[in-house]
């Protein structure tokens, strides 16, 4: 009986290990085929979505598809990719070489990436091979360094000026200044891919959301929302600045990314204490600079109606 029972073992193991093999191969094959053009758009999209479950989880897996995110993807292209997926959805077929459809497909990937164990390992190996971190660059790149003249929340309370005229003469010029450097910055092509990227490989994912937090591993959120000058911005902070941020119709400029900007907030603090902390910090001081300025408004209406109302006694007092 024993030796029946040796037999099993042995073979349950060759079957285990035979599994494992395949394991291994299906990844390596899936990815040579992705170089091939004749497959299709769907196909290609069906694929993007497979492709982090054929690395079971393993490490070694999981690192070898990383790396072809690092080869593949690069980030002063995606706007590329934006251009391709709306051709796409029009029907149309979108042109480039097999590089970019190879990077279409890992961008597709990443934005995908469901929030489940299996992938765990992919997202840690995004991390360890600098990936999240070109992404994040890609989006620091070029941001002003204040915020968007035409949303007054996100400005502390302005101290009393002494010479006023200069100040106003001054203070015009670098609110143009502010309102073209922010056009210039909301018109970047492959903004809205790479924060839909940052959103899929964080999600639900403690050391992405951490390290694109800048928050420590032991939890603690840093003060931030007023950006110090000549402090390079950060992410959380460019991020709340974006979502609230409305067009400026008056002078022509768009916030395109506004919605995908929030979105990301939402996705970083979800599940997450560290990060939620330091997100609620940032939109609560916001909210009740926001709260500040409406009682502002309310102040200068009511001092505005009590003048009126003098001048309208005086004037009747006169008359009569």
């Amino acid at each position: 009986g024993s030796f029946v029972n040796l037999n099993q073992q042995d073979d349950a193991s060759e079957q285990q290990g035979q599994v494992e093999d395949d394991d291994s191969r299906t990844l390596p094959l899936v990815l040579k085929s992705l170089h091939s053009t004749e497959l299709s758009p769907p196909l290609r999209k069906v694929i993007a979505k497979l492709l982090p479950f054929l690395t079971y989880g393993q490490v070694s897996q999981s690192r070898e598809l990383a790396s072809y995110f690092m080869k593949y993807v690069d980030v002063m292209s995606l706007g590329g990719v934006e251009v391709a997926s709306n051709e796409q959805q029009q029907g149309a077929v979108s042109g480039g070489g097999n590089d970019s459809i190879l990077m279409n497909t890992f961008v597709e990937t990443a934005i995908n990436l469901p929030p489940v164990s299996v992938c765990d390992n992919l997202r840690r190996e995004l991390i360890r091979n600098g990936f999240v971190d070109k992404v994040r660059s890609f989006l620091l790149e070029g941001v002003p360094a204040k915020p968007p003249s035409w949303s007054p929340a996100l400005y502390p309370k302005k101290p009393v000026a002494s010479n006023k005229r200069s100040a106003s003469g001054r203070g015009k010029k670098e609110e143009e200044q502010n309102k073209e450097e922010w056009r210039a910055y909301f018109d970047r092509p492959g903004m809205s891919q790479a924060f839909r990227i940052l959103t899929g490989l964080c999600s639900k994912h403690a050391e992405t959301q951490l390290l694109l937090s800048d928050v420590a591993g032991d939890g603690e959120a840093e003060e931030t929302n007023r950006q110090p000058v000549g402090e390079e911005l950060d992410l959380l902070t460019l991020c709340h600045w974006m979502e609230v941020t409305s067009d400026n119709t008056a002078s022509d400029i768009k916030n395109p990314n506004g919605i995908l900007a929030e979105t990301l907030l939402d996705a970083l603090k979800e599940d997450n204490d560290a990060t939620s902390a330091k997100i609620k910090a940032l939109r609560g001081k916001t909210r009740d600079r926001k709260r500040e300025l409406a009682e502002e408004r309310r102040n200068r209406a009511l001092v505005g109606m009590s003048a009126f109302g003098a001048l309208a006694g005086a004037a009747v007092g006169t008359g009569g």
